[in-house]
């Protein structure tokens, strides 16, 4: 009871709650003595995706110190120290072997108010996603691809001191799987054990996946590339599907299904496909509201209905009540209670601005504080920002990079988001000087909640880079 007063406490108060604490990662608060993060995604095969990086923001007004573990699927750990100045940054590089074809991290730090990105990086674009702050025994990715020219990894971190032991089940179009090669699997103490899916999931269009473990606990990420298609495999895709153009994607898993997600960003135009791919891994039907909230006009909401262990998908693009060229904010809830799992699914090619592939979770909190750590990469302009009101009232909101002002171009030093509207910085609308892909804070004002989504845009070459930001308590 003490522990429920708490968290019934914090929301009162502000601070972001999630579903048993663990539903996405938060920051550790200020005053809290240590902080730890799990990071996986970079893989060494396909050979085109080979470098990671971790970035490390801190938002406090303290330095912090620590260590980096880098963990190869095979071989020894290696350990590194660590010092994040206040209101900065450190990129930490990762390099994938041939002998060690997949690699996690674990960052530990002596304080809070810092945030932890793993970054991906292929000749197909880049992909970021916050790393987890918690082990679970079970985990979830919507989407996923094996069709031909592209490769499915999942990568299970144990950065515990007790062996784990997993099962992996699948969701495609062919009907629930569960090939025997991925049924008890062990990853001992303080390893990460990567899979190729297409191994045994070949030629699938969709993929959604369940981590169940029997014994411990994991951190899990899912990592997707998808090369040029020739015309010859372009063949082999099954009529009504939508094939994936060329681009990387990284994801870390969801712990638990829910029952409201929030997108920031959204959009249909000319060579976007934008899909929200709903999976259900329950045992009862899901009946659900996707609601979109136009920056210009409005929408009647979509109602979906998912059986169990089944996945449904809701294309924008095609929805003639989604005006192309109109930005958007998506909201999904249940209806009927039944928890889910959601991305928001980005496919774009020519005459697309820009192309390539993204997948994000939707945020399942709301918070008056967010860190976007950025990509860390120094050819990348700084993140463009998409700050979503949620709810009926007024937001004030202020942005600023660490160790640097923001000013936006109405020249107010901070911006109000009406109810159910959202806030878009254009890297364009930055003041001049920032280091590239600088860390971005967003504070509202008062008692006010929004979300927060960071899209960091490569200066030159293909890919799209979105990720929710970290809610700071």
């Amino acid at each position: 009871m003490l522990a429920l007063s708490a968290f019934a406490d914090r929301a009162s108060k502000g601070h972001p709650v999630a579903v048993a604490g663990t539903a996405q990662p938060v920051a550790a608060p200020v005053g809290a003595l240590s902080s730890s993060w799990f990071c996986a995604g970079p893989v060494a095969n396909p050979a085109h995706l080979a470098e990671g990086r971790l970035v490390i923001a801190n938002a406090a007004t303290r330095p912090l110190r620590g260590t980096v573990t880098l963990i190869p699927s095979t071989g020894s750990p290696v350990t590194q120290d660590v010092q994040v100045g206040p209101a900065d940054r450190v990129v930490i590089s990762e390099k994938t072997t041939a002998a060690a074809p997949y690699l996690a991290a674990v960052v530990e730090l002596d304080g809070g108010q810092a945030a932890v990105e793993q970054v991906v990086t292929g000749t197909a674009g880049t992909s970021s996603t916050a790393c987890a702050t918690s082990g679970s025994t079970r985990w979830h990715f919507a989407a996923g691809t094996t069709q031909e020219t592209s490769t499915l990894s999942i990568s299970l971190l144990n950065p515990f001191p007790d062996d784990a032991i997993a099962d992996l089940s699948f969701t495609t179009e062919q009907g629930q799987e569960s090939p025997q090669d991925f049924q008890g699997i062990v990853i001992p103490a303080g390893t990460v054990v990567g899979f190729d899916l297409g191994s045994h999931l070949r030629r699938r269009a969709s993929v959604a996946t369940t981590v169940s473990l029997r014994v411990g606990r994991v951190a899990a990420f899912e990592t997707q590339t998808v090369q040029a298609m020739s015309a010859a495999a372009a063949a082999t895709i099954a009529p009504g599907t939508v094939p994936w153009p060329p681009g990387v994607s990284l994801v870390r898993g969801t712990p638990s299904a829910g029952t409201t997600w929030w997108w920031p960003s959204g959009g249909a135009s000319d060579g976007t496909t934008e899909q929200y791919v709903v999976y259900n891994p329950g045992d009862a039907e899901a009946q659900l509201s996707l609601a979109v909230d136009l920056d210009q006009g409005s929408a009647d909401p979509f109602q979906i209905t998912v059986d169990p262990h089944a996945v449904a998908v809701v294309a924008t693009n095609t929805e003639s009540r989604i005006p192309k060229g109109v930005g958007h904010a998506a909201i999904l809830r249940s209806t009927n209670g039944v928890a889910v799992v959601a991305a928001r699914l980005v496919l774009s090619v020519a005459p697309a601005g820009r192309t390539g592939v993204a997948q994000v979770l939707g945020s399942r909190l709301q918070s008056g504080r967010w860190l976007v750590p950025g990509d860390g990469a120094t050819d990348s302009v700084n993140p463009a920002l998409v700050v979503y009101n949620p709810g009926p009232a007024t937001v004030t909101v202020s942005i600023s990079s660490l160790g640097g002002s923001i000013t936006p171009l109405d020249g107010q030093a901070a911006v109000s988001v009406p109810g159910h509207h959202r806030y878009v910085l254009e890297p364009s609308e930055a003041s001049a000087g920032l280091p590239a892909a600088s860390p971005l804070l967003v504070v509202a004002q008062g008692h006010g909640q929004v979300v927060v989504e960071g899209d960091t845009t490569p200066a030159k070459g293909i890919g799209i880079d979105s990720a929710i930001g970290v809610p700071l308590p």
